[in-house]
């Protein structure tokens, strides 16, 4: 009899995180664990050094689920060589066994985004492939920065063209996260939104998972 039968718990969803160093990975990685489990910081210095897995039991009162987050280093602004951010992706994808369900972009959410933002989306499709659109979700974090009287679909309109056509190419799925400020509530009601979104997406994946296979095929096309 396994822990996660006793446990009552009923399904797993594995997420890897991916995104600038400050996009606030980390932060957001804690509130779906609804811990404080990885090292967050606002400092423009990276934090996560080494890929890191954190888990924890998600119950919506029907369903419990087993959530496993891998937080991923800043790969592209952390000084590290292609050799390095490669065995990294393949470390990331080896401890989400058998592969991530749902791989998380988190973007730093702000009334304008900036050409850099745009060049790292198209940077992560390219290093990962196509198939890695089939999986991704955006999170645009620092939700506490958007003004009462914006709306995050009037800036998902003024966003840059490149990022549009991320969002776009990976079915408009995206959810906003206020990691910062956000009342207890609030956290549990963004959790649900993303884990919703998540669910359907893995639905229409046939409950496929993006695999190390998928990764080296991309690589191999670089």
């Amino acid at each position: 009899m396994t822990l996660q039968f006793i446990l009552g718990i009923e399904d797993e969803v594995r997420m890897v995180m991916i995104g600038k160093t400050g996009s606030g990975k980390s932060a957001t990685g804690n509130s779906i664990l609804q811990k404080d489990f990885f090292n967050s910081s606002s400092l423009s210095s990276s934090c996560t050094k080494n890929c890191r897995r954190g888990d924890n039991i998600y119950d919506t009162g029907s369903k419990k689920y087993n959530l496993i987050v891998v937080d991923t280093p800043g790969l592209f602004d952390t000084g590290m060589p292609n050799e390095e951010v490669t065995k990294e992706i393949t470390k990331c994808i080896g401890i989400s066994s058998p592969g991530p369900q749902a791989i998380i972009f988190v973007v730093p959410l702000a009334v304008r985004f900036t050409p850099e933002e745009a060049a790292t989306a198209l940077k992560f499709r390219d290093l990962f492939g196509e198939k890695l659109l089939d999986f991704m979700v955006i999170v645009f974090s620092h939700g506490d920065n958007i003004e009462k009287e914006v709306s995050i679909e009037q800036i998902v309109a003024e966003a840059p063209p490149p990022l549009k056509q991320l969002l776009k190419q990976c079915g408009n799925r995206y959810v906003v996260f206020n990691n910062k400020n956000a009342s207890k509530d609030k956290k549990k009601k963004q959790l649900k939104k993303l884990m919703e979104v998540i669910e359907t997406m893995i639905t229409n994946n046939d409950k496929s998972f993006y695999t190390d296979a998928m990764f080296k095929e991309a690589e191999e096309a670089l």
